[in-house]
């Protein structure tokens, strides 16, 4: 859409990313490397997803940004964050 100049990400609540899942982390590291090249690409490639938005990109960060949120707000144009 034409009209949108800019998106700008933040968290719900008091913080912008309180982390990943747990289990899914333990999958992870139970997995055969082979298995995590794949899925891990596959994960991330949703996180740099932004860096194909037309528009600039602002990380609002509200308060923490842990794991992949902490990625995603580096895949952004612009950051600002609060403490």
């Amino acid at each position: 859409r034409e009209d949108i100049r800019a998106v700008v990400l933040t968290g719900a609540g008091k913080g912008f990313s309180a982390g990943g899942d747990i289990n899914w982390l333990m999958e992870r590291h139970a997995a055969e490397p082979h298995h995590n090249v794949d899925t891990m690409r596959r994960f991330y490639s949703m996180y740099l997803s932004v860096r194909r938005i037309p528009v600039p990109v602002i990380s609002a960060i509200n308060g923490a940004a842990v794991g992949a949120g902490l990625c995603l707000t580096l895949a952004t144009d612009i950051r600002v964050a609060a403490k």
